[in-house]
């Protein structure tokens, strides 16, 4: 495959990346904290834990694509055994902070993504 070629679709993929991050940040901080009364009255009721949750979410979306790039694990290495502790540690986190969040939306209160 030509250097050019390859390197164009690892601008595009990182570039579709990027829009679908921002895409997801975007609709998820727009609906839960610009809306009255979705994530409850305080900052410790669910929006900390909520933005814990997303924020550790970061890596897992940027750092799985970068795991997958046989190139970056001849190059370097250690930033890919890097790359995969952040995301391991994101992936528990983000997971235990799902779990403690999820009992907690309800859907009386029409607390869900469209």
């Amino acid at each position: 495959m030509n250097k050019t070629f390859r390197d164009a679709a690892l601008y595009l993929w990182l570039f579709v990346l990027a829009l679908l991050g921002y895409y997801y940040l975007y609709r998820a901080v727009d609906y839960r904290f610009l809306h009255e009364g979705r994530l409850g009255p305080s900052l410790f009721n669910k929006q900390i834990w909520y933005i814990a949750h997303a924020v550790l979410a970061l890596p897992v979306v940027f750092g799985a694509p970068l795991q997958f790039v046989p190139k970056l694990r001849q190059i370097a290495p250690q930033f890919h055994r890097w790359v995969g502790r952040t995301y391991v540690f994101g992936a528990s986190g983000a997971a235990m902070l799902a779990v403690y969040l999820g009992p907690r939306l309800s859907m009386k209160d029409h607390v869900y993504l469209s």
